[in-house]
């Protein structure tokens, strides 16, 4: 227990803390006056709980609670993660493509159980050297006998690269009618409104910092069908889904080409794209919104209401109930009329 303390305490960056991720049933294991674990970030892990007690953040899923300790905002608090239990989330961590360190406390006697550590597979984990902050040797205590051994991954290098899923937040931007159609045979199924095209080009190219881009993440269609003067921004990075890629060869603006969002996700979140990128939009079509709206890092929709019923044959999957509306002092949310079409602005954001 004291080095099941030490090492999940410990930080070398004394303004930092540790997160540590676990099952609902682990948690309430902790006796009640011990829990939240002092001087750590909790993370507790349920599809049932919908309040947590203060001092610890909900997660629905394992690849949620990476999401949020890897954030924007918990990034800069939590300097390593931490799982310890139970043992589905044990397993999830181990299957995880990311990095993994596995400190194995090994107790050299048989008990009767009904709880089980996954059995890691000595072909992907390989036990390594001690490190310095482990006890050495056999230890002895109430007359059990224990020694601690640690676990690497048998490819750092390719596990760092994959580690780097997910990390960053994105948001997304969408114009849709009445009936959330949003293009008919690839253009808009209403009527041009300029009004609207400048507010989305502004949104999606502005940065803070000059030497940095916005990464623009759009499927193949809609980025044929996207207009020279969206193509030739200076300060977007083009991201482009398709199954293939020999179609962009020839197109310089396009940066990359990647077969599906989850790829998209990784490639604009590893060095080292990831630290000349700003901001993450997702810009169309259809299937593209609706594997982003699902995603834990969609973290806000920037939506055009274009109001009347048009011919569509591609559709925005629709604002989730994990969303809400927000009012934001840049956004002008009063209602706008061009060519006959009345249409306004809104900002939906995810729920805490």
């Amino acid at each position: 227990m004291n080095f099941f303390k030490k090492i999940t305490t410990e930080t070398e960056n004394p303004e930092k803390k540790n997160a540590v991720i676990m099952g609902r049933k682990t948690y309430f294991s902790i006796p009640e006056k011990f829990r939240p674990l002092a001087n750590r970030i909790n993370i507790v892990l349920s599809r049932t709980l919908s309040e947590a007690q203060e001092g610890v953040m909900l997660a629905k899923s394992f690849q949620e609670a990476l999401n949020l300790a890897r954030s924007k905002e918990m990034s800069e608090k939590v300097e390593s993660i931490y799982v310890i239990g139970g043992s589905s989330v044990y397993q999830e961590a181990l299957n995880y493509d990311g990095n993994c360190r596995v400190y194995l406390t090994r107790v050299l006697a048989d008990f009767e159980c009904d709880t089980f550590l996954p059995e890691l597979n000595l072909e992907i984990f390989k036990q390594i050297e001690r490190p310095e902050h482990v006890p050495e040797g056999l230890l002895t205590e109430q007359g059990i006998d224990f020694r601690f051994e640690v676990y690497d991954k048998t490819n750092p290098c390719e596990s760092d690269m994959k580690m780097c899923t997910y990390v960053r937040d994105f948001y997304m931007c969408v114009a849709k009618c009445s009936n959330q159609g949003i293009a008919i045979n690839n253009v808009l199924p209403w009527p041009t409104l300029r009004g609207d095209f400048e507010y989305y080009t502004s949104l999606t190219s502005r940065v803070e910092d000059p030497d940095k881009k916005v990464a623009r993440i759009k499927g193949r269609k809609t980025w044929l069908a996207s207009c020279e003067q969206e193509k030739g921004c200076p300060t977007a990075h083009n991201v482009v889904i398709s199954s293939t890629s020999d179609w962009a060869l020839d197109e310089p603006r396009i940066h990359k080409v990647c077969p599906n969002l989850d790829e998209a996700l990784k490639y604009v979140s590893t060095p080292p794209i990831s630290s000349s990128v700003e901001t993450v939009w997702i810009m169309g079509g259809q299937t593209v919104y609706e594997d982003a709206i699902k995603h834990p890092s969609c973290k806000r929709l920037y939506v055009t209401e274009v109001d009347g019923y048009f011919d569509s044959d591609r559709f925005f999957p629709g604002i989730p109930e994990s969303f809400e509306l927000e009012t934001l002092p840049e956004v002008d949310t009063t209602e706008h009329k061009e060519n006959g079409i009345y249409f306004r602005y809104r900002v939906y954001g995810r729920k805490n």
